[in-house]
């Protein structure tokens, strides 16, 4: 099992920059130099149509139904080694206890309950 493998299927943005090449050694623990800025990528709230949800959206689209998230999460990545049953019980965790992810499904209410309304989520960290 890997931490690293859950962190990912369960992340609201990936990560941005602009990598500079740069080698201490071939051991140990992997660093990276960035340059400029640090900035985190973001999928629109809602899929294209035909795809499956991911990441973000997942939150958004499935906001109150925690095995259709687990099972969109467990087909984000096609070589995925997660326990269903540890996946689920994370989920819920971060459903009753992180502030984005409730951001997240509030705003997946909002949007069913007027679809045609446009919507701005803001985070602001």
């Amino acid at each position: 099992m890997s931490v690293r493998a859950y962190n990912n299927s369960l992340s609201l943005t990936s990560l941005g920059t602009t990598e500079v090449p740069y080698r201490v050694n071939d051991g140990g623990v992997y660093s990276f130099r960035i340059e400029g800025s640090l900035y985190h990528n973001h999928v629109p709230l809602i899929p294209v149509e035909g795809k499956r949800t991911k990441f973000a959206q997942i939150y958004v689209h499935d906001s109150m139904d925690l095995d259709a998230q687990v099972a969109n999460r467990l087909n984000i990545f096609s070589n995925n080694s997660l326990d269903e049953y540890i996946l689920g019980e994370i989920t819920a965790s971060l459903q009753n206890q992180n502030w984005l992810v409730q951001t997240y499904e509030m705003a997946g209410e909002i949007l069913k309950a007027n679809p045609e309304e446009p919507i701005t989520l803001q985070l602001k960290c």
